[in-house]
């Protein structure tokens, strides 16, 4: 079987390292990091071994840089939260609703949020994790017990809150042809706002 390369000539650096990355994203979620070769995808691609070292300098340090985008995104995003002003009950709406836009653009941030897939490089997820989880606590933390209300145990609607946007971003991610970009939370996370502020 002849394998077909595209031409390499006036495509800029930028180019061919955006070309790569698209190609092992793909192949990673489909074939697991483990079960995709270097070959593969320089072979799809249209590029030689040398070229993805070059760029690269392996198959590790092509996985750490598709984290690289997503984690950006999270960190300015985390930044902005933790000095917002306004309503709480309002930020944490707005918290909740970003996160789950930014889990559905990046699969690889609910990935890790259940544990890195067999085989995979090391990626220190648990600064980012902690950070996601302090913020948000802190915005229900706020929601939730101002004024006159009793203090109850933040961490465990911290977690419910949070696993609510999880599996509602995993439900999307699932079906993302037939979903809008746009879409926000559904309304499950309404409900569990009503419900807890009737309780208290």
């Amino acid at each position: 079987m002849v394998t077909r390369r595209t031409s390499l000539a006036g495509i800029s650096d930028e180019g061919i390292s955006e070309k790569l990355l698209s190609v092992a994203r793909e192949m990673f979620a489909r074939k697991g990091y483990d079960g995709t070769s270097v070959q593969e995808i320089v072979a799809a691609a249209g590029v030689t071994k040398p070229v993805l070292y070059y760029y690269f300098r392996n198959k590790e340090g092509l996985y750490l840089e598709l984290l690289r985008e997503p984690f950006v995104k999270l960190s300015v995003f985390l930044d902005e939260f933790a000095n917002k002003g306004g309503s709480a009950v309002k930020r944490l709406e707005q918290f909740c609703n970003r996160l789950y836009s930014l889990f559905y653009e990046h699969k690889e941030l609910l990935q890790l949020l259940q544990g890195p897939p067999p085989g995979t490089p090391f990626f220190n997820f648990e600064d980012y994790y902690q950070r996601l989880w302090g913020i948000l606590g802190h915005l229900i933390d706020e929601a939730f017990t101002r004024g006159t209300c009793e203090r109850r145990n933040v961490e465990e609607r911290t977690a419910l809150i949070l696993g609510a946007v999880y599996m509602a971003s995993r439900v999307r991610a699932r079906h993302r042809e037939t979903r809008k970009q746009g879409e926000r939370l559904p309304k499950i996370l309404d409900v569990i706002f009503k419900a807890e502020l009737q309780e208290i």
